[in-house]
């Protein structure tokens, strides 16, 4: 009971270190900027990328599982909880082949570099990734709601993009290169990496990495054609539409050999022709 009291509270203090030193590396990042918004988007956007990293295996991603449930039953006990569960969830994980990990970047190095939290991972490790994890969730959330809430004026941009739905990305003179078949690329590219918006993140962290990708400009990010076609993906358009879609932008990673790529597209494509061989039998 003492160790789990003295690791509660070496969570509450490492939770709150990690957030003041997340907070004031923003503040600095943020005090030399001309357009903050937009240096903010990028913050949050690194700092997501790094807490989908962290849920690269299979154990990890079971770990942030369990503690996020702990944090809504009783955040007070989250960590408890956590501890009294972790021997079964180490055992279920025991066979499983680990992902290599190398996500991690303490200023301190309190934790190992890169670690493996599984098989060498002690409780106070774990704790420390925890508060770490809560430390960047808790900036995400904050500024997330700052920006969704914020006066356009921030983003004075051309809000063009929003009423276009033959969008020309970055003004370029090919027609094949639409909007549809951009955000499909990198839908997959996603997925071949083990993210899907809607499921492993913010749609609006996934639509502002997007945005930032493509160069297109936005105000308020919930009502961007970006983040709308998001939440819809890979169903953007119909069978038919998509089917060409997806073949088109499928050339360019058979090329490169991206096969886990091509593996997703395929996927997506062998799908579409089952529905539509379902539909013409009914």
């Amino acid at each position: 009971m003492n160790d789990d009291m003295d690791l509660t509270e070496h969570f509450d203090g490492y939770k709150s270190h990690y957030f003041n030193q997340i907070e004031q590396e923003a503040n600095d990042k943020l005090s030399l900027a001309g357009n903050q918004a937009y240096v903010l988007e990028l913050i949050i956007g690194s700092l997501t990328f790094l807490q989908h990293s962290q849920s690269n295996s299979p154990f990890n991603a079971e770990l942030l599982e369990l503690f996020e449930h702990a944090c809504k039953v009783n955040p007070e006990q989250a960590i408890t909880a956590v501890l009294s569960n972790l021997e079964a969830l180490k055992e279920s994980h025991q066979s499983i082949e680990q992902v290599k990990l190398g996500f991690f970047d303490f200023s301190a190095n309190e934790v190992p570099n890169p670690p493996d939290l599984l098989n060498n991972g002690s409780e106070k490790d774990i704790v420390t990734f925890l508060a770490l994890y809560h430390a960047r969730q808790k900036f995400i959330a904050l500024n997330t709601e700052q920006i969704n809430e914020g006066d356009s004026s921030d983003h004075p941009l051309d809000d063009s993009w929003n009423n276009d739905t033959n969008i020309k990305l970055n003004h370029s003179s090919n027609d094949d290169f639409t909007l549809n078949r951009r955000i499909l690329a990198n839908y997959f590219e996603w997925q071949a990496l083990g993210y899907e918006p809607r499921r492993t993140g913010d749609v609006s962290a996934f639509a502002r990495l997007l945005h930032f990708k493509l160069g297109v400009g936005h105000k308020k990010i919930v009502n961007s054609e970006i983040y709308k076609r998001l939440r819809k993906v890979p169903n953007i358009v119909s069978d038919d539409k998509l089917l060409s879609d997806l073949n088109y932008i499928r050339k360019y990673y058979v090329n490169t050999n991206m096969d886990l790529v091509v593996e997703m597209i395929d996927r997506e494509i062998a799908l579409i022709k089952l529905e539509s061989e379902k539909n013409s039998n009914i």
